[in-house]
């Protein structure tokens, strides 16, 4: 999955947070492309999430926390 923004910076600290529900959370670093743009893998989210369509909420941090 590609996430466009702005003012991305390269540090090795960027994650992107998964989150169902406030139930289930998934933490993952993301790949810096450009000051525009990071790349991450969709993770798996586990049986706790019904298979169907969810809405997911995704929160980038550029200081891993």
């Amino acid at each position: 999955m590609f996430i466009h923004g702005s003012s991305f910076i390269k540090t090795q600290e960027i994650i992107a947070k998964f989150s169902w529900e406030e139930k289930v959370t998934r933490v993952l670093p993301c790949i810096f492309k450009n000051e525009t743009l990071l790349g991450i893998q969709i993770p798996d989210m586990g049986g706790e999430v019904p298979e169907g369509d969810h809405l997911i909420s995704v929160e980038v941090s550029l200081d891993g926390q």
